[in-house]
């Protein structure tokens, strides 16, 4: 909403227009002015964090003799940060950048974290306090501080502080013991996190970098330390009495801030400011340009050269870009995690994560909390080359296999129909006996599934739980008590089912090479099973005849090949003589050259 006449052009590209905010009373005309300083050089300001808001019946802010237009929002924050008899020197994006000059806006875009960074405090406008809740919230953050903040060392007596989802059987006492908030209490709680600024892209970019850090709603003030001290306490109350009531909007927006500030203070190591860790916590978070989603990351992540901030460039290269730079930098297709074909944008490749979406892909989700066990690819690097129309990637691997069938009907749970499909026989039809002897019956006491030797029950075992502890999906699923159930038909049947309940909507698959695994919903008989290099699991892509090039499909979970097994058959393939017992050259497949063929993968 500024005028392009107000703004003189900056002489070095380390400079900032800082805004001086005129006193003034509650009623009067806010002004002020705007002078350019040399960044580099010794400041005092205040950054101001606000949500941009409805640009509906904008309000005038005389600036040097300008009228420049802003939301009601922000002049509501200007009015409750005016002193009444002296300056205020402040940082505000919208009137100290010339949004007009594309220039200068990608360039001090890419200064924001240092300019938030070095002012002397952030000033964290929440809005107005419309429904009066203020007070009560501001009550309630209180009461949790002095109730359970204060007393965290009694309380850890019923309950590990520091643990996951830990439900104390002291439930009645604790809520006996401690002065609990009241539910109107909580519900103010509640409103005050439901505020847009605690969903905005920018907001966590300004609030991580602050020295120092002040919450603001209507006339009430929160400090920070608070804020987080409460959140903290909600938590534990959550975790000690297993009561839904304190699992709200509340510890889902809220946890953001105790997760950050905890990172700042406890830094364990780079990896969780990484480019993809961080976008992927942000996605779907609001902003009027899709770029800013990735832009407004750029100053915290250990990897920010990735980021080229360019307000010229479309958003779905920036995107597309800032994806394939992750891919080559990091060596590793995890990002792909990230990719949701079935909700993906229409103008976006494939292998591009759509972060103006929330939703992230559920195939596997259950492994992304966890440090992932599989490794297909071994210790290999992904190799990316980028076609310069920003809509597809070039990538090395093994074409592996084919989807024949998968079982995706959710009443269904016997293999058999599988196969009857490969051979085209009707599935009411009694076998003949020729028929009987082709088919695999996978619940049979007989049967041995052939990649990891494995009789019916500990293969459906393992692949129900995506080879990972029984108890991560559900407490009767423990091995201890499936050790003792008998070894049936209508068991494995039950833990097929529990698989299809906990992979939400994922299917079951059986390929040509008589392989059992987890796809995509979406993926159907016909995609491929591609191994690519540096990948952590096997990724299914459908096949264009007519240009030989693929669409990204998704992860999958492919049963005794998620170790680097694949790359094993790929060298005695090509080298028969080569000993499959020998396998201390899987660690080194990201020093030299690979000693088994590789495919070029055009992925659009």
């Amino acid at each position: 909403m500024a005028q392009v006449d107000l703004y003189d052009a900056f002489e070095t590209t380390r400079c900032v227009r800082l805004f001086e905010l005129l006193p003034g009373k509650r009623g009067d005309a806010l002004q002020g002015h705007l002078r350019v300083s040399n960044f580099d050089k010794r400041l005092y300001y205040e950054a101001v964090s606000y949500v941009w808001g409805s640009e509906t019946d904008p309000v005038d802010l005389n600036c040097d003799g300008h009228q420049v237009k802003i939301t009601q929002n922000l002049a509501a924050a200007l009015r409750r940060f005016r002193r009444e008899d002296s300056a205020r020197t402040l940082w505000v994006d919208s009137v100290c950048i010339n949004q007009a000059n594309l220039q200068e806006r990608s360039h001090q875009v890419h200064m924001m974290s240092d300019i938030y960074r070095k002012a002397s405090c952030v000033l964290i406008w929440l809005g107005e306090d419309e429904e009066n809740d203020a007070s009560d919230a501001f009550a309630c953050v209180r009461q949790l501080v002095t109730n359970i903040w204060s007393r965290k060392e009694d309380l850890a007596r019923y309950v590990d502080l520091n643990g996951f989802m830990v439900t104390s059987k002291n439930a009645d006492e604790i809520k006996a013991k401690f002065k609990l908030p009241s539910t109107d209490a909580i519900k103010s709680l509640d409103r005050l996190f439901a505020i847009s600024w605690f969903d905005r892209a920018w907001t966590f970019q300004e609030y991580y970098v602050a020295r120092e850090k002040t919450f603001f709603w209507g006339l009430h003030l929160f400090l920070v330390e608070d804020v987080v001290k409460a959140l903290r306490s909600l938590l534990w109350l959550h975790r000690s009495t297993g009561d839904k009531f304190f699992d709200l909007h509340i510890l889902n927006k809220g946890s953001q801030i105790i997760s950050d500030e905890k990172s700042k203070s406890f830094r364990t190591g780079e990896e969780r400011r990484d480019f993809f860790t961080i976008i992927s916590r942000r996605r779907g978070t609001s902003c009027k340009d899709p770029r800013d989603l990735v832009y407004s990351i750029k100053g915290i992540i250990t990897n920010g050269s990735l980021i080229e901030v360019d307000y010229s460039q479309p958003w779905r290269e920036t995107f597309a870009a800032s994806t394939a730079r992750y891919i080559s930098s990091s060596g590793n297709l995890d990002i792909f995690r990230d990719v949701c074909p079935g909700e993906q944008h229409a103008m976006l490749p494939s292998w591009v994560p759509d972060w103006r979406a929330k939703v992230r892909s559920p195939l596997l989700r259950m492994t992304v909390s966890l440090a992932r066990p599989y490794h297909c690819s071994a210790s290999s690097k992904a190799m990316s080359r980028l076609s310069s129309s920003y809509m597809e990637i070039r990538l090395h691997g093994i074409l592996w296999d084919s989807i024949i069938a998968m079982n995706n009907q959710e009443t269904e749970t016997d293999m058999i129909w599988m196969q009857k499909k490969i051979l085209n026989i009707p599935r009411d039809r009694t076998l003949d006996f020729q028929e009987q002897q082709e088919l695999v019956n996978f619940c049979s006491k007989d049967f041995v599934y052939l990649p990891t030797s494995e009789d019916a029950f500990e293969c459906y075992t393992r692949l129900a739980c995506l080879d990972l502890d029984p108890l991560l999906f559900d407490r009767r699923l423990n091995r201890q008590s499936m050790s003792k159930e008998p070894k049936t038909e209508g068991y494995i049947h039950s833990l097929i089912k529990s698989q299809k309940q906990y992979m939400h909507g994922q299917n079951l698959a059986f390929t040509k090479y008589r392989r059992l695994g987890v796809v995509p919903g979406w993926a159907r008989p016909g995609d491929v099973v591609a191994i690519l290099m540096g990948g952590e699991v096997p990724i299914i892509l459908r096949p264009d005849l007519s240009d030989g090039k693929y669409t990204l499909i998704g992860e999958s979970y492919m049963h005794g090949f998620m170790d680097g097994e694949a790359l094993v058959e790929a060298r005695k393939q090509s080298d028969p003589s080569y000993d499959t017992n020998d396998t201390s050259w899987l660690e080194d497949l990201h020093e030299g050259q690979l000693p088994f063929p590789t495919t070029e993968f055009i992925i659009k």
